[in-house]
């Protein structure tokens, strides 16, 4: 009974309240348009997922102006299909510019150089009055306020944001505001540990610390001290794929539970042979954001059962700034209806029988591995 009230607390408690920043109805400001750039890292599937939400939102809230909505299989980073994105884009509310799409790059010593140039470039030609900044990377290269005009972070997976700036609802820095889910990933691991009483739980841990924090290891380090378990950490860059692999079979080592990181070092296609050798230790293991992985090999998973409901608390917060609102006063938590995946061939594999109740709340399970 104590699991099945932590699933129905975990999972379902938090997702009443899944767009909070304030409903708007759209009323454009007169002849006011705001124009929008968008900062991202790089290419990644959930990155061209929270901007077409954004987008699609925007749109539907009568605020952009799209024939119809974009399809899910819209590239954003795609310089062409950019442009004609943001040239069909005018004639609303907010626009998006055209020579305003920045690409970084995964490397910091790559963005350092970038950010000068994008800084220098929208200060000398007034081209955006609001960037978009796609991904914890992008965020923290422009958390500084460095660029004079609001800057709004979208999909923090975890956390409370904290890697990057300060702690709390509200922002305190007039041109930030930052989506955090304030208590997901320790509602995850809470869950996690209460199913398997670990003694030790694994994690990779990338060896940038700007990447150690995005993916929630502040709080992991706070869970494992008020729940009683410790933190095996596999350092390596493990953006890289043969990292994240060269990782995976030190954790199977040196743990009896491991907590997936998602990112490019996953090897989406080649899962399960990457992350077999936790399979073979007989190793639970729990992806934090992509159900693919699941699919694939993870045993458990936890992700956002509706991701077009993050875009729209995103346009939301948008949409409030166009309006006058000041970013101190619009909050930054956001709470996301969350869904638990199973794999049942995994959990067979590792010689684990899920209790009734969890089999009851997930919402999606899987016989088989996709390999």
């Amino acid at each position: 009974m104590k699991i099945l009230k932590i699933i129905t607390l975990s999972l379902f408690m938090l997702s009443v309240s899944s767009v909070s920043a304030v409903e708007t109805n759209s009323k454009c400001n007169g002849s006011k348009v705001m124009r929008i750039g968008v900062a991202v890292g790089g290419a990644y599937e959930q990155f061209q997922k929270q901007f077409v939400y954004i987008a699609n939102a925007l749109r539907n809230d009568g605020y952009l102006n799209l024939k119809q909505d974009l399809p899910d299989s819209f590239v954003f980073d795609d310089l062409e299909q950019w442009k004609v994105f943001a040239e069909n884009s005018k004639g609303g509310c907010v626009e998006f510019s055209t020579d305003a799409l920045y690409v970084l790059g995964w490397e910091k010593s790559d963005r350092i150089q970038k950010k000068k140039e994008i800084i220098s470039e929208l200060k000398n030609k007034d081209k955006i009055d609001l960037l978009i900044a796609i991904g914890s990377t992008a965020g923290m290269d422009f958390s500084d306020d460095s660029l004079g005009i609001p800057v709004v972070v979208t999909g923090l997976i975890v956390g409370t944001g904290q890697s990057f700036t300060e702690q709390g609802e509200f922002s305190t820095k007039p041109n930030l505001h930052v989506q955090k889910q304030p208590k997901r990933y320790k509602t995850e691991l809470s869950l996690f540990y209460e199913l398997f009483k670990p003694t030790v739980i694994g994690v990779l841990a990338d060896i940038d610390p700007e990447q150690f924090n995005r993916h929630g290891n502040r709080e992991l380090m706070e869970s494992a001290k008020e729940l009683g378990y410790k933190v095996y950490l596999c350092k390596g860059k493990i953006s890289e794929i043969s990292e994240y692999s060269r990782c995976i079979k030190d954790l199977a080592i040196n743990s009896d539970a491991v907590i997936l990181a998602g990112g490019n070092g996953v090897d989406i296609e080649n899962f399960y042979d990457q992350i077999k050798p936790l399979i073979d230790a007989q190793i639970p293991t729990m992806s934090r954001i992509n159900n693919e992985m699941v699919k694939r090999g993870s045993l458990l998973g936890v992700s956002e059962e509706s991701p077009e409901s993050s875009g729209k608390y995103e346009a939301r917060v948008i949409e409030q700034i166009y309006n006058g609102k000041k970013i101190s006063e619009i909050s930054q938590y956001y709470y996301a209806p969350l869904k638990l995946s199973l794999n049942l061939k995994v959990a067979n594999l590792i010689e684990w029988k899920p209790p009734f109740e969890v089999i009851v709340a997930t919402d999606d399970v899987y016989r088989e591995i996709k390999r």
